[in-house]
């Protein structure tokens, strides 16, 4: 998870992606971490949506173990609701 989680610090600080935060409509458990510090420092993590401060910008991760030794990323875009 933290070589993943690595990756996607990479591609957000390329990106520069600025975004409002909306978590609301979520039907799951929410787990919010401070830093990205804070988050590595956790020797599990919970399932549910992760969302962890990077500066000024949340990054949300949807984590479910699937109970398997293999971890699939996905990325995708934000969309506005029509």
């Amino acid at each position: 998870m933290r070589v993943m989680f690595n990756a996607v610090l990479q591609i957000v600080a390329i990106m520069r992606i600025v975004r409002t935060q909306n978590l609301e409509k979520l039907n799951t458990e929410i787990t919010t971490y401070r830093s990205v510090d804070e988050f590595q420092m956790m020797k599990s993590v919970p399932n549910g949506v992760l969302s962890i401060t990077n500066g000024t910008q949340p990054i949300d991760v949807l984590n479910f173990d699937g109970g398997h030794e293999t971890t699939i990323v996905c990325f995708h875009g934000a969309v506005k609701e029509k």
